[in-house]
């Protein structure tokens, strides 16, 4: 205990101001950073007249810096608004035109209403192509599907 209290005082003796002192003594296991800390008077530390200015100049700059948060700020809802508008129209136009049934059901549907055979091929080049003609069609009854295709296609000619 005595030889721990000797070697304690005789670090405060010594000049150990820098970083790079300590950092010695604490790698040759002469003092720990325990000892160096908790030993001074743990007096609260004043700020130097000069410390105190930089503060106030800092709050004034961060009262100045206000407006442009709320330029960058500004900017960045329009930005991300835009996005957003641009990815509506992208996923309206893309299902619009994805067909609710396969193409290979659509050309089955357009056989089994019984078109003449020069206009199924017709029949279904339309549907393919106007898929919210197709929705339509398919919520028709079954029975008078065949007239609403024929009618749908005479009209969109």
């Amino acid at each position: 205990m005595r030889q721990r209290r000797a070697e304690v005082t005789d670090i405060h003796d010594l000049t150990t101001n820098t970083i790079d002192d300590i950092d010695l003594l604490v790698s040759q296991n002469h003092v720990t950073l325990e000892n160096i800390v908790g030993s001074e008077d743990d007096a609260p530390i004043e700020k130097p007249d000069d410390l105190r200015s930089f503060s106030k100049s800092k709050k004034k700059k961060k009262n100045g810096s206000n407006e442009d948060i709320k330029f960058f700020k500004e900017g960045l809802e329009l930005i991300a608004n835009a996005i957003k508008e641009s990815t509506n129209v992208i996923v309206e136009s893309t299902n619009s035109k994805r067909l609710p049934i396969t193409m290979a059901e659509v050309w089955t549907l357009v056989v089994e209403l019984g078109l003449e055979p020069h206009r199924v091929a017709n029949a279904y080049v339309y549907l393919t192509q106007k898929p919210e003609m197709l929705m339509a069609l398919l919520g028709c009854p079954i029975e008078v599907r065949k007239d609403v295709l024929l009618q749908m296609m005479d009209n969109g000619n």
